[in-house]
């Protein structure tokens, strides 16, 4: 259920932002190493009993929504960098806004 719920949650936040840019969801996979799209608009983890790390915090076992955020604005402004990623359990969903 709680996987639903985590699923679900992503794809209203992947729909808001469909009209005006473009949107990629995915499942993260485990590993290290990996890093999100370079030029995002907002990033925007889904965890669901995840353990690794997002940027250069680690979590342990966490389910919770995490959105990143950059200062774009209507076509003017900054995007984000890459932001790294481990998965070594849980489910990790990732939202790039582009």
């Amino acid at each position: 259920m709680k996987t639903i719920l985590v699923i679900l949650t992503s794809f209203l936040l992947a729909t808001s932002a469909l009209a005006q840019l473009g949107v990629n969801s995915y499942l993260a996979t485990t590993g290290s190493g990996k890093t999100t799209s370079a030029s995002c608009v907002s990033v925007t983890f889904v965890l669901s009993g995840f353990t690794g790390t997002i940027g250069n915090a680690s979590i342990s076992n966490l389910t919770f929504i995490l959105p990143v955020y950059s200062a774009y604005q209507s076509g003017a402004g900054q995007r984000l960098n890459p932001i790294p990623y481990s998965v070594s359990s849980g489910t990790l969903i990732i939202t790039e806004v582009k």
